[in-house]
């Protein structure tokens, strides 16, 4: 990951006592309003995806069927097994 990337996800994770409204907001200035978080939950044993290219923070997963569609396959990622 980009050490810009670190940087822009240390300076947007949430401070002290910042209430989860205040954090949002914050968050939202700085990366958007607009989501692709698809929304799928996984259990135990989906296979999911970590982009170390394109993802905001070291816990970013992504979906198989979201990894597909978009331009991961040439990036550096990571392929695992949920627990």
């Amino acid at each position: 990951v980009p050490f810009s990337t670190w940087m822009m996800w240390l300076a947007t994770s949430p401070i002290g006592n910042e209430q989860p409204e205040d954090y949002v907001k914050r968050a939202q200035d700085s990366y958007g309003e607009k989501s692709n978080v698809c929304g799928r939950i996984w259990g135990k044993g989906y296979v999911a995806y970590r982009c170390r290219t394109c993802g905001m923070s070291p816990c970013s997963a992504i979906c198989h069927e979201c990894f597909e569609k978009g331009p991961h396959r040439t990036h550096n990622f990571l392929m695992y097994r949920s627990v």
